[in-house]
């Protein structure tokens, strides 16, 4: 996992502050939602900017981290007191994915994220198929169960 954020403004008193990702495409998340797992950059910027900005600054608030869209200034975000609400979680989210990196199973979900993967060309035209072998691996149920917690709250 690797990211940089973006830009981060502080109000003019320096006690909070705002995350921003700039996106030159569609923005494609929804507000304060995980989706599965599969959209943390904002949630994981938000956490490690108040981390950094905590402790060199003296506990600056980061208040939200939102992706903003150079194509139509359609913003998204995730707020910070969401985060807070949701850190259980968030960290639970992390175990599943790192539990399944560490039993060698990365699991590539077909959909809407395919088309921006960086790690398209692995998976090639091929996604669903290896997905479905994928399912029916009793190691990779948890995640599945996960997937489909976060769409059932997503609908909610």
């Amino acid at each position: 996992m690797k990211g940089r954020i973006d830009r981060i403004d502080l109000t003019k008193d320096g006690k909070r502050a705002r995350v921003r990702d700039y996106k030159t495409g569609k923005v494609l998340a929804k507000p304060n939602d995980f989706q599965g797992g599969t959209t943390l950059q904002l949630p994981l910027y938000l956490h490690a900017a108040e981390q950094l900005l905590g402790r060199l600054h003296n506990g600056i608030q980061v208040e939200s981290a939102e992706y903003y869209s150079l194509k139509n200034g359609k913003r998204v975000g995730f707020e910070g007191s969401e985060l807070k609400a949701k850190e259980t979680k968030l960290h639970e989210i992390l175990k599943t994915i790192v539990a399944s990196i560490e039993d060698g199973i990365f699991i590539a979900v077909p959909g809407g994220q395919c088309g921006y993967c960086e790690l398209k060309i692995i998976c090639g035209t091929w996604t669903e198929i290896l997905f479905g072998r994928k399912a029916k691996d009793p190691r990779v149920k948890r995640y599945l169960e996960m997937l489909e917690e976060e769409a059932e709250e997503s609908a909610e």
